[in-house]
């Protein structure tokens, strides 16, 4: 007994010493974090929806053979195609299933960045989403068919010119179409006088403004180039604040006196301002990109240092005196060194001494689309006339 207890004790007294230190032990015990896992992305499922089952992946869908009935399903089923980027509802056989009503009811039902392919009727034609012009001409339509052009435009993806020419609309809202859809190049007719112009036209050339019809070329907005010489009574120029990329200003020989249209027209290369009502030059002084400007005969100047910024002048016609200081006269030279400058009347302001248009001018004649003067007298170029040496009086003119 006494030999198995002398066996036993040492053991306990080992686990006791054992324990206690554990006990009095602070440090935590170890504890095992498992690394996080990626969330899996669900594949979408097979969706069974018209009577068939389309994969959730699809990014094309082909509805030529889907009767537009059933839209409310169609719409349903779109919503759960995340991938979708493109519609089809035309049938390559020529079957066409889908009007106008259903189809804008479509387009607004789905996201605007899904391409709709489609073709439909409008206003007596077919029309197709894939169209970059549409035009019509002399076709009634009138102000009434304004809901159905506003449903039709957003439908037209692709078009970048839609012409309605004399189609009873009036202009007023024709611009507001305009504003609400400039991606689709909207342009259509206006009069004036004997005389008229598409509001997308780039080059206007008339002697049939009054102050009565000119108020209608404030829809050209696209004009480059533009000869409005001779129009005697025209006083109210404000159209040309519409004209913000014109290049070319034609106003000689009429009361203009509105050079403030120029801060609209950062473009503005060439410039003629014969025998106008002009006072006050300060508005061309940043007109920074003019390259041709003739001041001709223009009496109620008498200051001309604002021309004095235009250092990008090629040529300046300044036969205005003795009403401008003789100073500021003098001082030309030295404030456009590299400008061609005439200061006395001189007729070879487009035409040469021989006959022959100066370069400057062979390019607007071919911009404006004078033709050759010495073969027509229907509108006849001052300048030739002058240099020529003919009866000015004896010819009609308009340029």
């Amino acid at each position: 007994m006494r030999r198995a207890l002398g066996r036993i004790l040492p053991l306990l007294l080992f686990v006791l010493l054992i324990s206690g230190c554990a006990a009095g032990s602070h440090a935590p015990a170890p504890t095992f974090t498992p690394e996080p896992t990626a969330t899996p992305v669900p594949t979408p499922a097979v969706i069974l929806a018209l009577g068939r089952e389309f994969d959730g992946t699809e990014t094309q869908l082909d509805l030529s053979d889907v009767s537009p009935e059933d839209m409310d399903e169609i719409l349903s089923l779109i919503s759960r195609l995340p991938r979708l980027v493109y519609i089809r509802t035309e049938d390559p056989a020529g079957l066409n299933r889908w009007q106008l009503e259903e189809l804008s009811r479509l387009r607004e039902g789905i996201d605007p960045a899904i391409l709709l392919s489609c073709r439909f009727e409008l206003f007596g034609q077919t029309v197709s989403s894939e169209d970059q012009e549409i035009s019509y001409v002399r076709e009634y339509i009138g102000d009434e068919q304004l809901p159905t052009l506003r449903k039709a435009l957003p439908l037209l993806s692709s078009c970048q010119r839609l012409v309605l020419d004399d189609c009873m609309l009036s202009y007023e809202k024709l611009a507001e179409l305009r504003e609400e859809f400039p991606e689709r190049g909207l342009a259509w007719r206006v009069r004036y006088g004997v005389e008229s112009a598409l509001t997308d036209d780039i080059t206007i050339w008339t002697c049939s403004l009054t102050d009565e019809n000119c108020d209608v070329l404030k829809y050209c907005s696209e004009v480059l180039y533009l000869d409005v010489g001779e129009n005697k009574q025209l006083t109210n120029f404000r159209f040309l604040d519409s004209m913000t990329k014109v290049q070319v200003v034609i106003v000689a020989h009429t009361k203009f006196d509105y050079c403030d249209f120029v801060t609209h027209c950062p473009d503005l290369e060439y410039l003629e301002l014969d025998y106008c009502d002009v006072t006050d030059l300060t508005p061309l002084a940043g007109c920074k990109n003019l390259r041709h400007l003739s001041l001709e005969n223009v009496p109620g100047v008498t200051d001309i240092s604002p021309v004095y910024e235009l250092t990008g002048l090629e040529r300046l016609r300044v036969h205005i005196t003795p009403q401008v200081p003789a100073e500021q006269l003098k001082e030309l030279p030295e404030k456009l060194p590299d400008t061609e400058i005439i200061t006395s009347f001189n007729p070879f302001w487009r035409w040469g001494q021989f006959g022959g248009p100066v370069p400057r001018y062979e390019l607007l004649r071919e911009q404006i689309g004078y033709g050759d003067y010495r073969q027509s007298t229907d509108r006849v170029d001052w300048n030739y006339v002058y240099a020529m040496g003919y009866n000015y009086g004896s010819v009609f003119t308009c340029s």
